[in-house]
């Protein structure tokens, strides 16, 4: 189905695929049998935003969060959450960083940072911040620096550990109540989009495709595959369904991983 821009993050849940799509920072969906694209909104000009960096489908409270990243030449990225009506935008909500991923959980969502602004520009920060923004007074409730990465490219909140991963190849988790560190461990070369089964973490780091079970205490990475020579142009992705099985690529190939 052909539409101008390109996807940069993408959702399926309720038989929607929901997109972040660049540039100008618009949110389309697609029904999951791929019969159309429809835009249903952009962040407004107003804000500066281009690129879509993560999207995700609170379903507790119907809502369509995006981040993105500022224009060009400019800096300063944004969590924009679609309610079914418009847009609301909250530019600079992690100060001088781009919102690179974002995870809900009941009463807020919780935003990882990139030093990277606007193409053009030079970061003015070290290391990816980490926040919760919470819902009700619509402010960041805390905010912290939990790597020495500068870009946390997802976020993923398994149990009451909330687990992130940064670009480059650190996991680390965190207790979110407490914002203690509870352990960071090396994951490869490079980070990629986390996948969760259960109590499980999977990812790949264009080369292996690796696991590791997360509890309080610092866990041993297990290789499930490896010598993939993924083909990526962008942060390299495991997807799941839900249950026992993965999908992830080998060379230019989709490859399909059983979980036993």
């Amino acid at each position: 189905v052909p539409f101008g821009g390109e996807a940069k993050d993408m959702e399926a849940h309720g038989g929607v695929v929901h997109m972040g799509v660049y540039t100008l920072a618009r949110y389309l969906t697609m029904p999951a049998d791929g019969r159309a694209v429809t835009e249903v909104a952009r962040v407004d000009a107003a804000q500066e935003q281009t690129r879509p960096t993560s999207v995700t489908v609170d379903p507790r409270r119907g809502l369509v969060l995006m981040s993105t990243e500022p224009d060009y030449g400019r800096w300063e990225g944004a969590l924009n959450i679609w309610d079914g009506q418009r847009f609301r935008s909250w530019r600079g909500i992690l100060p001088d960083q781009t919102v690179q991923s974002v995870c809900p959980d009941p009463h807020g969502v919780f935003l990882g940072g990139s030093i990277v602004n606007g193409y053009g520009t030079t970061p003015t920060t070290t290391r990816a911040k980490l926040a919760y923004f919470d819902y009700r007074t619509e402010r960041l409730a805390w905010l912290v620096e939990p790597t020495e990465g500068g870009v946390i490219v997802d976020l993923k909140l398994i149990g009451r550990v909330l687990v992130g991963m940064t670009r480059d190849g650190e996991l680390f988790a965190l207790d979110p109540r407490t914002r203690e560190v509870l352990w960071r461990v090396d994951v490869g070369a490079v980070g990629g989009k986390l996948a969760v089964i259960d109590d499980r973490v999977f990812g790949t780091d264009g080369g292996r495709l690796w696991t590791v079970r997360v509890t309080r205490h610092e866990p041993t990475p297990s290789v499930l595959a490896d010598g993939l020579n993924q083909s990526w142009f962008g942060t390299p992705e495991v997807v799941t369904d839900g249950a026992r099985t993965l999908f992830t690529t080998r060379g230019l190939n989709l490859i399909r991983v059983d979980l036993s």
